[in-house]
């Protein structure tokens, strides 16, 4: 069936069918959780000035540690939307692996930028600073406060 209807196809179709059978509504689905109102939201470190301490060879080796963590799920496996974020990032939608959060935690310290740690990290910035606002709250990564290193 996927070959023959689209998702954009179906969903009016479906979303009628609900409204005119009322008993057909799953009762035990509930609407996302609202990205809204996480508490390391009121971290403000990535919107402070950029810096960056880190040398070229400490990049270089921080880029050789995420490339041996590998990938967990293949790109040819995934949506077609995610293969396609994955030409530009290629850890896009991978889970945050133990190691690759303490490699962030530790790269906190020495750089707020994300495009640098975009590049290092292969994620989006929106992903970086989403964990990395959530590691400095929960006091798992020491931030720069301009006086350090």
């Amino acid at each position: 069936m996927k070959a023959r209807y689209k998702y954009n196809s179906l969903k009016p179709v479906v979303i009628q069918v609900l409204k005119d059978n009322p008993e057909l509504r799953p009762t035990t689905a509930v609407n996302k959780p609202s990205q809204e109102g996480k508490p390391w939201d009121s971290v403000t470190y990535f919107s402070e000035t950029k810096f960056c301490k880190l040398s070229a060879k400490a990049l270089d080796q921080l880029k050789g540690k995420i490339g041996e963590l590998g990938i967990q799920k293949p790109t040819e496996t995934l949506a077609e939307n995610v293969q396609q974020a994955r030409l530009s990032h290629p850890r896009a939608y991978e889970p945050w692996s133990e190691k690759e959060t303490e490699y962030l935690a530790k790269a906190l310290f020495y750089t707020n930028d994300l495009k640098v740690l975009s590049s290092c990290f292969q994620r989006t910035a929106s992903s970086l600073s989403s964990m990395g606002k959530k590691l400095i709250y929960d006091g798992k990564a020491t931030i720069n406060t301009g006086t350090e290193a």
